[in-house]
């Protein structure tokens, strides 16, 4: 009776461990899903943060570069413009003196 009892409880243990031993694998199992997830969720979280900050990188750069463009032709517009009335005066002055040597040409 006494060897029964044993076996009996030899077999109870054994169930025990065998049925502890599976939970834990199933555990682990469990885990190693949700891990899978949050990782995947990390990554596509992560991968839409780049592409805003990428999008909004080259936003940034159209918006300097339609500055920039702006700026250097506001500046050619200005040096034109200056050169054009330096020209105009010089005009203005040989026109001047053609006329002043045209007048005493005729007196």
């Amino acid at each position: 009776m006494q060897q029964l009892h044993q076996k009996i409880e030899y077999l109870q243990t054994g169930f025990v461990k065998e049925k502890e031993t599976e939970m834990n694998r199933q555990l682990r199992e469990k885990v190693a899903v949700i891990e899978e997830k949050q990782s995947l969720a990390h990554a596509e979280t992560t991968k839409q943060l780049y592409e805003e900050i990428q999008a909004s990188l080259k936003n940034r750069f159209k918006d300097e570069e339609r500055a920039r463009h702006m700026r250097l032709r506001e500046k050619l517009e200005l040096d034109f413009a200056k050169k054009l009335a330096v020209k105009e005066s010089e005009f203005a002055q040989m026109l001047a003196a053609e006329r002043k040597e045209a007048s005493k040409v005729n007196l």
